[in-house]
């Protein structure tokens, strides 16, 4: 039990690095859909909640859409407005559900192997 909890207390730098880049990755993203999206206003985006008028709301709706709880939600009334703003969410969606995702699960166990070693 207490091999657990050191590989863990080891590996907690690792992901507070993690937590960073992501946040970096967060704040690019919500940047560019400020100046992208900020500007829609429609009756559809105002009613499922999701709304790019500001960065922290802008980063708010990324969280959803990144935690994949509600993010139909916040993609489609943007992208029926025009489908040219699926080469927004797109690549958002890869990175962060493909590329940053996974890698906590591989922190922690990397910490353990590092551990039992």
């Amino acid at each position: 039990m207490r091999r657990n909890i050191k590989s863990l207390v080891n590996s907690l730098g690792s992901l507070f690095e993690l937590v960073c880049f992501f946040f970096m990755i967060m704040v690019f993203f919500a940047v560019i859909g400020y100046r992208i999206l900020g500007d829609l206003e429609s009756d559809k985006i105002d009613k499922y909640g999701n709304d790019f008028g500001d960065i922290g709301k802008t980063v708010n709706s990324l969280y959803v859409l990144f935690t994949t709880d509600n993010y139909p939600d916040i993609m489609v009334p943007s992208v029926t407005e025009s489908y040219w703003y699926l080469l927004y969410f797109v690549p958002f969606m890869l990175i962060s559900l493909f590329i940053v995702a996974p890698i906590p699960v591989a922190i922690l166990f990397n910490g353990y192997k590092r551990e039992r070693a």
